[in-house]
């Protein structure tokens, strides 16, 4: 396990090993519990003791010297006495070998997980501003990409745990709440609300309260039916044990995925009996999670072999039906297929180029425009052709080579303001126009102009980004967002990790905030698939070549007519070492 490990926990009757100095005790169970924090593992397991689950293997790898978070992983994947995951993670070691586990695992296993040290260390001598990828949103993605439900905190583990170890995961996210407290009910069905839930309204078959009944009217002081508020399945406030039923069974001939029951004591506290109706009408096949308001958490309701997860208050509960309502989502998705590698020959002439870059520069850095022309015909990217130019007499001819229209770019300014700046020219279709143009250009830009580019100008579309980067921490990355100038406004891009599958790769699209531009320029979804055919192809030339540690193609102009890259930045950079210590390696 290396330094700084608490030690491990095995339950089984057959090892009962407590290899531990943690002064708490451990109730046998089938939850595995992975640590990278003796401290906290000790907090975990005393919570895991107070929530009242019972633990299979508790580990702690410390600094991992030889045994690592995925050799645990895959100990649990063939373990049969452990049925739920929950980690409390700082780092991958091999986060490609993490998500290939971690995706095969969760389909049959639920994994859950508290992600800390999102903060980046400072940057590599080198590295661009642009490629400071979000630290959250990069290490969401990779839980959200593997199946992993992702938790804020160890409360929230160990309630999502609880549900997980005696609830199906929901297949949809219809939710029906039944309760007799008004006050809870509302802060149920904001909480629905802020976990993307839809509160199933029942009014066509539930037990509904007629005008003349004091619970239509409002006034719950006497009892009265159950009636419908707000999508829910208000019930008197002195509700018992048949109305809970009745409600319950109401809802049982409904299409609903998971249910919350809500149940405030009255004058006359009637927990045990309510708890043994709520047990008996509840249903195996959806998702049940209770709040009996002044009662204990740590003993779920246990009634005709049912057990219900109990919490302090509704909203709680609802949020973790949200976060397994998303992980039942993932687990209903089709999985994809892995696109192709790139050829043997690819490979050999893209890693000839990088490694001439790296002979020249050991230290990495960004490639030119000619080496970056050589890259993208060896790699198959539709580069759009274009000849570097000195004066517009060069230019002219460039253009003629090429053939009408072309474009006239500046190459000493920053593209995202070429437009702004007069650095751009678009549309010239004769000699005597790209000549004139750079002249023109030349006299505003001055020195700016630098060694101008004169490129085949691409038909009209959405203008899309795409860009892959070699994250220190879990590998190889990729986004789709807003192309050209307003990329710079689009801070919410999608990350996907690699390797992505071809439904990675089109979930990622459409998540963007180009995809609703790419529908409405080809609502059959052809530029769509596009977008998805570049994303698949540079995530596996990244994957295989790690010294590409940035390649950003912003503008690629995308519509009915096909694809074109207006501009391809790359960065090579020596890559980075494992990190595994020489006794891992062996």
């Amino acid at each position: 396990m290396g330094p700084e490990s608490l030690g491990v926990v095995n339950t089984s009757p057959d090892v009962s090993m407590v290899a531990t100095f943690a002064p708490v005790q451990v109730q046998s169970g089938s939850v595995g519990l992975l640590t990278q924090s003796g401290t906290l593992g000790v907090a975990a397991l005393d919570l895991a003791q107070k929530r009242g689950l019972g633990i299979s293997t508790f580990v702690d790898v410390g600094a991992k010297a030889d045994v690592s978070g995925n050799d645990v992983l895959q100990y649990w994947e063939h373990d049969d006495t452990t049925s739920v995951v929950l980690m409390y993670l700082e780092s991958f070691g091999n986060p490609r070998k993490f998500v290939r586990i971690a995706r095969r695992m969760a389909r049959t296993t639920p994994l859950a997980a508290v992600k800390a040290g999102d903060q980046r260390p400072p940057g590599r001598a080198g590295e661009p501003v642009d490629s400071a990828w979000p630290e959250a949103a990069t290490y969401g993605a990779l839980l959200a990409q593997c199946g992993v439900i992702r938790v804020g905190n160890l409360r929230d583990l160990f309630d999502v745990g609880r549900v997980l170890l005696h609830q199906p995961v929901p297949h949809g996210r219809r939710v029906a709440v039944v309760s007799n407290s008004r006050g809870a009910t509302s802060l149920a069905l904001d909480a629905c609300a802020a976990a993307g839930l839809e509160v199933v309204g029942l009014a066509a078959t539930a037990p509904t309260a007629t005008p003349a009944t004091p619970a239509a009217t409002g006034d719950r002081s006497h009892g009265g039916g159950a009636a419908q508020v707000n999508g829910s399945i208000d019930l008197p406030f002195d509700a018992g044990p048949d109305d809970y039923a009745a409600a319950m069974n109401t809802v049982a001939d409904a299409d609903v995925d998971a249910m919350v029951i809500i149940y405030a004591p009255a004058m006359r506290d009637e927990r045990d009996a309510v708890a043994a109706a709520v047990g008996a009408a509840s249903s195996t096949s959806v998702t049940t999670v209770a709040t009996f308001l002044r009662a204990g958490t740590a003993e779920p309701l246990i009634t005709a072999g049912t057990c219900i997860p109990l919490f302090d208050f509704p909203d709680d509960a609802v949020r973790v039906l949200g976060l397994l309502a998303d992980h039942g989502a993932w687990r209903d998705q089709e999985p994809g297929v892995m696109p192709d590698g790139p050829s043997e020959a690819t490979l050999a002439a893209v890693r000839t180029l990088v490694d001439g870059v790296l002979a020249d520069d050991p230290d990495g850095r960004w490639m030119t425009w000619h080496e970056v022309t050589e890259l993208a015909a060896a790699a198959g990217l539709a580069l759009a052709p274009g000849e570097l130019v000195t004066d517009a007499d060069s230019a002219a001819a460039a253009g003629a080579r090429l053939g009408f229209p072309v474009v006239l770019k500046a190459s000493g300014m920053a593209p995202h303001f070429r437009a702004e700046r007069g650095g751009v020219a678009l549309g010239l279709r004769t000699a005597d126009e790209v000549a004139a143009a750079h002249r023109r250009m030349a006299a505003v830009a001055g020195q700016s102009m630098g060694t101008a580019l004169v490129q085949c100008m691409a038909a009209e579309g959405v203008d899309v980004l795409v860009a892959a980067h070699q994250h220190p921490n879990v590998g190889a990355v990729v986004q789709v967002g807003l192309g050209g100038i307003a990329s710079l406004g689009d801070s919410g891009r999608p990350v996907g990790l690699v390797p992505l599958t071809d439904l990675d790769a089109h979930r990622l699209v459409v998540s963007s905030a180009a995809g609703a531009l790419l529908h409405a320029a080809d609502a059959d979804g052809g530029a769509s698939r596009l977008v998805e055919q570049l994303v698949c192809d540079l995530s596996v030339l990244v994957d295989a070549v790690p010294e590409l540690a940035d390649v950003v193609a912003n503008p690629v102009i995308v519509g009915s007519h096909g694809l074109a890259l207006t501009d391809l930045r790359v960065r090579v950079a020596p890559s980075s070492v494992d990190g595994l210590p020489d006794v891992r390696r062996l």
